[in-house]
Protein backbone atom coordinates (compact mmCIF):
# COMPACT_ATOMS: atom_id res chain seq x y z
CA UNK A 1 0.00 0.00 0.00
CA UNK A 2 2.82 2.37 0.69
CA UNK A 3 4.28 1.83 -2.42
CA UNK A 4 1.08 2.83 -4.42
CA UNK A 5 0.40 5.83 -2.29
CA UNK A 6 2.05 8.19 -4.83
CA UNK A 7 -0.09 6.97 -7.87
CA UNK A 8 -2.83 7.72 -5.68
CA UNK A 9 -1.75 11.26 -4.49
CA UNK A 10 -1.16 11.97 -8.19
CA UNK A 11 -3.83 10.62 -10.13
CA UNK A 12 -7.21 9.91 -8.17
CA UNK A 13 -5.91 11.95 -5.01
CA UNK A 14 -5.32 14.97 -7.30
CA UNK A 15 -8.37 14.43 -9.61
CA UNK A 16 -10.57 14.40 -6.58
CA UNK A 17 -8.88 17.29 -5.50
CA UNK A 18 -10.04 19.23 -8.66
CA UNK A 19 -13.21 18.44 -8.75
CA UNK A 20 -13.56 19.49 -5.10
CA UNK A 21 -11.59 23.03 -5.82
CA UNK A 22 -13.94 23.01 -9.24
CA UNK A 23 -17.20 22.97 -6.73
CA UNK A 24 -15.55 25.63 -4.64
CA UNK A 25 -14.99 27.96 -7.56
CA UNK A 26 -18.32 27.55 -8.95
CA UNK A 27 -20.01 28.48 -5.43
CA UNK A 28 -17.65 31.17 -4.91
CA UNK A 29 -19.29 32.59 -8.46
CA UNK A 30 -22.75 31.48 -7.65
CA UNK A 31 -22.23 33.41 -4.12
CA UNK A 32 -20.59 36.75 -5.88
CA UNK A 33 -22.77 36.61 -8.51
CA UNK A 34 -20.06 37.73 -11.60
CA UNK A 35 -22.26 36.57 -14.09
CA UNK A 36 -25.52 37.87 -13.01
CA UNK A 37 -23.81 41.46 -12.48
CA UNK A 38 -22.41 41.23 -15.86
CA UNK A 39 -25.76 40.26 -17.61
CA UNK A 40 -27.49 42.81 -15.98
CA UNK A 41 -24.96 45.77 -17.06
CA UNK A 42 -27.46 47.19 -19.68
CA UNK A 43 -30.90 46.62 -17.04
CA UNK A 44 -31.53 50.48 -15.41
CA UNK A 45 -31.79 49.65 -11.52
CA UNK A 46 -34.90 50.61 -9.49
CA UNK A 47 -36.49 50.66 -12.85
CA UNK A 48 -35.10 54.03 -13.68
CA UNK A 49 -35.61 53.73 -17.62
CA UNK A 50 -34.40 57.52 -18.15
CA UNK A 51 -30.85 58.65 -19.31
CA UNK A 52 -29.67 59.66 -16.11
CA UNK A 53 -31.06 56.62 -14.36
CA UNK A 54 -29.42 54.08 -17.43
CA UNK A 55 -26.12 56.15 -17.02
CA UNK A 56 -25.84 55.71 -13.52
CA UNK A 57 -26.73 52.10 -13.49
CA UNK A 58 -24.50 51.05 -16.14
CA UNK A 59 -21.17 52.62 -14.96
CA UNK A 60 -22.69 51.77 -11.03
CA UNK A 61 -22.88 47.75 -12.22
CA UNK A 62 -19.52 47.98 -14.44
CA UNK A 63 -17.90 49.09 -11.24
CA UNK A 64 -19.36 46.45 -9.15
CA UNK A 65 -18.89 44.02 -11.81
CA UNK A 66 -15.14 44.66 -12.08
CA UNK A 67 -15.09 44.20 -8.69
CA UNK A 68 -16.89 41.00 -7.93
CA UNK A 69 -14.53 39.43 -11.29
CA UNK A 70 -10.78 40.64 -9.25
CA UNK A 71 -12.56 38.89 -6.13
CA UNK A 72 -13.63 35.68 -8.02
CA UNK A 73 -10.01 35.89 -9.73
CA UNK A 74 -8.35 36.54 -6.41
CA UNK A 75 -10.22 32.76 -5.49
CA UNK A 76 -9.40 30.90 -8.49
CA UNK A 77 -5.79 31.62 -8.14
CA UNK A 78 -5.61 30.88 -4.34
CA UNK A 79 -7.36 27.66 -5.76
CA UNK A 80 -5.26 27.00 -8.04
CA UNK A 81 -2.33 27.66 -5.40
CA UNK A 82 -3.50 25.05 -3.30
CA UNK A 83 -3.56 22.62 -6.45
CA UNK A 84 0.38 23.59 -6.93
CA UNK A 85 0.90 22.89 -2.95
CA UNK A 86 -1.17 19.59 -3.65
CA UNK A 87 1.56 18.30 -6.22
CA UNK A 88 4.72 19.83 -4.52
CA UNK A 89 4.09 18.57 -1.29
CA UNK A 90 5.40 15.24 -1.40
CA UNK A 91 8.17 16.51 -3.23
CA UNK A 92 8.91 18.69 -0.81
CA UNK A 93 8.56 16.27 2.05
CA UNK A 94 10.98 13.39 0.59
CA UNK A 95 13.39 16.53 -0.32
CA UNK A 96 13.40 17.80 3.40
CA UNK A 97 13.55 14.33 4.72
CA UNK A 98 16.20 13.51 3.01
CA UNK A 99 17.94 16.28 4.35
CA UNK A 100 17.13 15.47 7.63
CA UNK A 101 18.17 11.95 6.95
CA UNK A 102 22.02 12.71 5.27
CA UNK A 103 22.08 15.67 8.13
CA UNK A 104 21.48 12.90 11.16
CA UNK A 105 23.86 10.13 9.40
CA UNK A 106 27.14 12.57 8.89
CA UNK A 107 26.76 14.81 11.77
CA UNK A 108 28.47 12.41 14.20
CA UNK A 109 31.72 12.02 11.80
CA UNK A 110 31.48 16.08 11.86
CA UNK A 111 31.37 16.44 16.02
CA UNK A 112 34.77 16.07 17.60
CA UNK A 113 35.00 14.30 20.82
CA UNK A 114 35.00 16.35 23.66
CA UNK A 115 38.41 16.34 25.10
CA UNK A 116 39.89 17.64 22.27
Amino acid sequence: RLLLWPVWWYTLGFRQLLMALARTVLEEEHRVGVVLWWRNLFIPMYGQSDWQGRIISFFMRLFIGVGRTLLLALWLALVLLVAALWLAAPIAAGYFASRILAYSVTLPWLVEPYGN
